[in-house]
């Protein structure tokens, strides 16, 4: 998974609706430069380790709450054969 963020196209990375429903919460970029988007905490997969290695599984999640009854931890959710790309959402462990 590659994520493309564009340097003025675009803030940070944030929480949207999007696909016509509202939940779970698709993770996308900002409209505007000057918007700074949500904090995130990167965290390994395995609980025991207390760092995030180089080549190693992590997780992402937003430290904010949302309207959805949720996790804010990251998933791959759908692909879009169409733009070849997938959807990044909520709702993972």
């Amino acid at each position: 998974m590659e994520a493309t963020i564009i340097r003025g196209r675009g803030g940070g990375l944030t929480l949207a609706a999007t696909r016509n429903k509202s939940c779970p919460l698709d993770v996308v970029q900002e409209q505007f430069e000057v918007s700074s988007g949500l904090p995130l905490t990167f965290f390994p997969v395995n609980p025991r380790e207390s760092v995030v290695r180089l080549s190693t599984d992590l997780n992402i999640k937003f430290s904010a709450a949302t309207i959805c009854v949720q996790s804010t931890v990251w998933k791959l959710d759908s692909f879009n054969e169409l733009l070849g790309q997938w959807f990044v959402t909520t709702g993972g462990v």
